[in-house]
């Protein structure tokens, strides 16, 4: 759960990074860092990852439960 937080909050920090840098007028027109942008897919692919083990890990406790 923590590690998906932080995933969650790393993805906003990033996303927040393009808006602001989308508002510079010499880089509005190039659009969003690549750097950037294969950070929130990389992020977003963790937190799916995260989510999926969470959901086994929810399941398997219910078997023994």
């Amino acid at each position: 759960m923590a590690l998906e937080r932080k995933a969650r909050m790393e993805v906003d920090d990033l996303r927040q990074q393009l808006q602001s840098r989308g508002l510079d007028a010499d880089r509005k027109h190039r659009g969003p860092d690549e750097d950037t942008l294969r950070k929130i897919r990389r992020l977003e692919d963790t937190i799916a990852e995260l989510q999926k083990n969470l959901a086994a890990q929810k399941q398997v406790c219910k078997i023994y439960i």
